[in-house]
């Protein structure tokens, strides 16, 4: 097979794309849970595969991950799809042409409810503790006859 010269940049950039980043980190990944594949466990609780969708360059374009969660996650993760939640976890991304694998991933979190019950506790907290202002009798002003 040959190619002419002209397409050796477009190649190149091809391979560039499909080639694995080298040292490939553990980092913090936002998205969207778009597909649930679990199965029932040994214990009978849902478990497995999900897909999520994440942005990428600030909403322009967003890559398909998938990966595999304990049967905790996968609880949080049908919860979040049916609100349509934005779910968070930290684990290394590899990157497909097609779609992308996440692995050795941890502490994946409704962000959402999380939120939700951030301010829930803050509120009752708040209730709980407030501080009655302190008791000041009205004065009197001058001329009246209250």
């Amino acid at each position: 097979m040959r190619f002419s010269k002209e397409y050796f940049p477009i190649i190149e950039d091809v391979a560039r794309h499909l080639r694995p980043a080298p040292g490939l980190k553990e980092a913090t990944i936002i998205g969207w849970v778009d597909a649930l594949d679990g199965k029932p466990g040994s214990d009978g609780r849902q478990q497995g595969a999900v897909t999520l969708e994440i942005p990428l360059d600030g909403m322009e374009k967003f890559i398909k991950a998938r990966l595999d969660l304990s049967a905790d996650d996968y609880a949080k993760a049908i919860k979040a799809h049916m609100a349509h939640d934005v779910v968070r976890l930290t684990g290394v991304l590899h990157r497909g042409a097609r779609i992308s694998v996440i692995r050795d991933y941890k502490e994946f979190e409704d962000i959402n409810e999380s939120e939700a019950d951030a301010n829930r506790l803050a509120d009752e907290g708040l209730k709980m503790n407030e501080t009655p202002p302190p008791y000041n009798a009205p004065k009197q002003l001058p001329g009246s006859t209250d």
